[in-house]
């Protein structure tokens, strides 16, 4: 037997997406014909999968639920999916993460005057090391994203 596609609103690790409803979804293959399933779905709040916050508890074979747990702004929370049947299986972990919300935006703000059209950049150091930084980028996929002087092209 064997998890794979996970995926939450129908997008696989989404990052700062707005969610009323949090729908977990999955495939499961190589199943035996006639084999009783039952699934368990678990969410945690850290990647060593200690900090559990949501346990769906054994259910009957399904392909995705529906959670509902509380989450907080600006959150990443890991996830993974058991099946028990013949075989056991486990699916990998995989993550969503939450939105600013309502949460004030501290920022530079970037742009041309008056909203003309036209080329916008900006140049700025570091003082510090970064562990980890998010960038926030609007423009409806016009845009292009250089760090260090290379292109980025991770989705962001």
């Amino acid at each position: 037997m064997k998890l794979s596609n996970l995926k939450v609103n129908h997008i696989t690790n989404p990052v700062g997406f707005s969610m009323p409803y949090l729908f977990f979804g999955w495939n499961i293959s190589e199943v035996g014909v006639g084999e009783v399933i039952r699934v368990r779905l678990q969410v945690y709040t850290d990647p060593t999968l200690h900090c559990r916050i949501y346990d769906s508890g054994e259910l009957s074979w399904r392909t995705g639920l529906t959670a509902d747990f509380e989450t907080k702004p600006q959150t990443r929370y890991y996830w993974q999916v058991t099946a028990k049947g013949e075989q056991d299986s486990g699916s990998e972990t995989a993550f969503f993460e939450t939105p600013k919300e309502e949460h004030c935006w501290k920022a530079k703000w970037i742009g041309t005057p008056d909203g003309e059209d036209g080329f916008v950049s900006t140049n700025f150091t570091v003082a510090e090391s970064v562990e980890r930084a998010r960038l926030y980028v609007t423009g409806l996929g016009l845009y292009e994203v250089w760090l260090d002087e290379k292109k980025s092209v991770r989705s962001i």
